[in-house]
This record gives C-alpha cells, sequence and structure tokens, in this order.
C-alpha cells in the first residue's frame, strides 16, 4: 500500500469522511494559497498546503475521530494518503514502534549489544553491552539543619531552646563510566566506583537524561545522570530509518530484561 500510496502527487481523498477532494489553487497579488477541499458538503474539510506540510485546517465533522486527532496538525503529502487509507502518521508509526521495542527489551526477547570493549574485567561468561562515558553518580545523603537557638546568660546557665530536622539532599559524588553487562550494571570513576548485581536491583526511575536506582544492599538512593544520547538505536518501519532516543526509559528496559533471564 505504501508505494501505491508514494507514487500520488496529490491527496487521493478526503482524509475525515473518504469523499472526493479536489486540489484548489489561487493565484494572490504576492504567491499563491494552494488547498484541498472535500466536495462532501457534509464534510468539507480543508486541508492547507504550507512551506512545510500540509495543514488539516477544517470540517464541519468536528466530532470526528480524526479530526479530534490531526486538526491544526502539518504532515506530509504521504502521510495524509497514508492516513486516508486507514493508516497513521509517521510520528504515530515511530512512537508505536518505539514501545513495541521497548517492551521487547524489557522482557529479554530483544537483546542489544552497543559494545565489544568496556573498561572493566568481565567475569566468567559474562557479555559487555553498554558504555555510557561521562555520567556523573549523585547520591541522597541525610542533611541534619537545626533551628533557633540559645543564649548564654551565665556560666552552666543557657536560656532558650534549638531543634533540628533531617532531610535528603542530593550530591554529586562522582563522574565516570557506566557499563551495563548481561549480570551487572558497573559505574567506574575516578574517586568511587559501584558493582551492582541486576538481581539486587529493586526499582528503576527512568529520566530523560539518566535513571535513579534503588537496590537491596544499599540504603541511599543512586543517581546516574548524563548524556545517553552517546549510545543510539535505529529501527527500520516500512523501508525508512528512525533513530530511537536513548534515554532512561531505554536504560531501564535494558537493566529489566537481563535481569529477568537471571537465576
Amino acid at each position: 500500500m505504501t508505494e501505491k500510496i508514494e507514487k500520488y502527487k496529490r491527496i487521493i481523498k478526503c482524509p475525515v469522511c473518504s469523499g472526493t477532494i479536489a486540489y484548489i489553487e489561487k493565484k494572490k497579488i504576492i504567491g499563491k494559497i494552494q488547498k484541498y477541499v472535500c466536495q462532501n458538503n457534509e464534510c468539507s474539510t480543508q486541508l492547507v498546503v504550507k512551506k512545510d506540510g500540509i495543514l488539516l485546517n477544517f470540517t464541519k465533522k468536528s466530532d470526528n475521530e480524526l479530526w479530534k486527532k490531526y486538526h491544526h496538525k502539518k504532515l506530509t503529502l504521504r502521510e495524509w494518503n497514508n492516513i486516508a487509507e486507514g493508516g497513521i502518521s509517521d510520528k504515530e508509526k515511530e512512537e508505536k514502534a518505539k514501545m513495541a521495542v521497548l517492551e521487547q527489551l524489557r522482557t529479554g526477547e530483544l537483546v542489544l549489544q552497543l559494545t565489544d570493549e568496556v573498561p572493566i574485567i568481565l567475569k566468567k561468561n559474562e557479555a559487555p553491552c553498554l558504555m555510557l562515558p561521562n555520567i556523573q553518580l549523585h547520591e541522597d545523603r541525610m542533611v541534619r539543619q537545626r533551628y533557633g537557638g540559645a543564649v548564654r546568660l551565665m556560666k552552666g546557665v543557657y536560656v532558650g531552646t534549638s531543634r533540628g530536622e533531617s532531610h535528603p539532599e542530593r550530591r554529586h559524588v562522582d563522574t565516570g563510566d557506566l557499563i551495563l553487562t548481561d549480570k551487572r550494571l558497573v559505574f567506574v570513576g575516578s574517586r568511587k566506583s559501584a558493582d551492582i548485581d541486576l538481581r539486587k536491583i529493586l526499582s528503576i526511575e527512568p529520566y530523560s537524561d539518566g535513571i535513579a536506582l534503588s537496590r537491596s544492599n544499599k540504603k541511599n538512593v543512586e543517581w546516574f545522570i548524563g548524556n545517553l544520547n552517546a549510545a543510539s538505536i535505529t529501527m527500520k518501519i516500512e523501508d525508512r530509518d528512525y533513530d530511537l532516543r536513548f534515554d532512561g526509559l531505554v536504560l531501564k528496559c535494558m537493566i529489566e530484561g537481563f535481569a529477568s533471564k537471571l537465576d
């Protein structure tokens, strides 16, 4: 279907009602107006041609689900023809494919090996999978603050009281390499190192630039933060390449996938 759609130079039918659509071009003093208008009077959908795409601008069928999803969105000619044939936009395809990849990573069905060499000694039958340089290790530390105070009147005699409260404070501990194998998550810094058995991990909170990790043999939460884009994943969908942005969610799913295979 994709090859058939891409040979058309114009929108083949109304994406809202699947009715006949006409291409209209009007010249102005400066430039011209180009748009597609549905010939179904109960629909009258309009798509306006812009420099950076084709905009779904109007329809009488305001309760239509496709209108609710795509109104005032700019898409390519190929995308509108794909939608008119029951398909979806490129962005939706990419998101759908990303969710499928994440699920395969999480269950261990898909295994990514993004590096062959790591600066650590591997254990027997251990395989390196990922190395991220310049990652910051942060830890939550309990800090106690005191409020109020006592005034000394004379030797051994004070007036007033003070009280204290403790609260967690995140502190930068070190910067180094974060290495993921099929058995461990290892941080190697200049002052601090961490060797984490994937089976000891209790929870992972993903973020755009890293993860927060809790494990059974450590009291404080550990934060691994940095430029995760040092790793990249390319997906192919209908002969088109999409880059999967490597972030904390991808790293979390990779860790969960490897952990699921350990005894």
